[in-house]
């Protein structure tokens, strides 16, 4: 009961819905034209950005790992891997948030730049 108040309390649910929204604008804007990426999409802080499948297996790992080097652990899911997944918590500090996006637009630019 106590963690459903604090979820109330904090209108969780609706920033939650509103930095989930922005999130997925900001990456639409800054990677979603790049070679290899299908889509970027999400619901709430659980977000997604789809990659080809053809590009899929050679990029995707090579993200994961330059973004580890900066300090971001992040992963992958779908069927073939062609997915990274972020599943933020509903109450991350927004400087830390900004942070990890600029990490993870860095480490995508940079690997397709480099393929």
């Amino acid at each position: 009961m106590a963690n459903i108040e604090v979820i109330e309390e904090e209108k969780l649910v609706e920033r939650s819905a509103k930095l989930g929204a922005e999130i997925v604008s900001r990456l639409q804007n800054s990677v979603c034209h790049l070679p290899g990426i299908v889509e970027v999409r999400g619901v709430g802080m659980m977000i997604g950005i789809e990659f080809d499948q053809q590009s899929s297996a050679s990029l995707v790992p090579k993200i994961k790992s330059k973004a580890l080097e900066n300090g971001l652990l992040i992963m992958n899911c779908g069927v073939s891997g062609q997915t990274i997944r972020l599943m933020l918590p509903l109450n991350i500090q927004e400087d830390v948030l900004d942070k990890g996006l600029t990490i993870l637009e860095d480490a995508i630019s940079e690997t397709i730049a480099g393929s």
